[in-house]
């Protein structure tokens, strides 16, 4: 039964600043992986992971499920992990790209 706050106490608290965290971590490798091609490796994987905790957690806050205290952390979280998959995938093309030129 939902408290007058909103907040329900059976309600698993947020992972917003672990969440942040990996996001940051995510956005962080991927453009370094323009210049060092096996940060890309690790920022596409991990951006990805991020995306799916993020977008959960927050339809758990939607739903009242998960403490929506979070819920901004989370969202940036989301921010990075878009930005830091799309880093890691461009960088990925990239060196793609000047291996196989280097091969001709």
């Amino acid at each position: 039964m939902p408290q007058a706050s909103g907040l329900r106490r059976d309600g698993k608290p947020h992972r917003g600043p672990l969440l942040q965290y990996l996001g940051t971590a995510s956005f962080v490798f991927g453009v370094a992986g323009l210049c060092l091609a096996p940060l890309a490796l690790v920022a596409v994987p991990l951006g990805v992971v991020v995306l799916t905790l993020a977008d959960g957690d927050l339809k758990r806050m939607a739903d009242g499920a998960v403490d929506p205290r979070g819920q901004k952390l989370t969202v940036g979280a989301r921010g990075s992990a878009i930005s830091g998959l799309g880093f890691g995938v461009f960088a990925l093309l990239l060196w793609a790209m000047i291996l196989a030129s280097l091969q001709w």
